[in-house]
């Protein structure tokens, strides 16, 4: 008889400790899942400003070629991305 109830009282903690570990598996789901939400915005604000930066470089490049760069465009590229920056 001892038997039966030392193996209930086993089933009993067993089911438990799953069920303690399977609300704690998704609660961590959870919050993983946030993180990844937060990274993946991260990235994609990352290169939309790289892409900005990479394009003002562009045109500054295209106009030392020209030789049309000088203080003027530097002081407009500036602002530009500054003006950029404090939206």
């Amino acid at each position: 008889m001892t038997s039966v109830i030392q193996s209930d009282i086993f089933f009993f903690v067993t089911t438990i400790a799953v069920l303690v570990f399977t609300v704690m598996g998704i609660v961590l789901f959870v919050y993983a899942m946030k993180i990844v939400s937060n990274v993946r915005h991260l990235s994609e604000k990352t290169r939309i400003e790289g892409d900005f930066l990479l394009d003002q470089m562009s045109k500054a490049r295209e106009k030392i070629k020209a030789g049309t760069f000088g203080f003027r465009s530097l002081s407009r590229i500036i602002r530009r991305i500054i003006t950029r920056y404090k939206q």
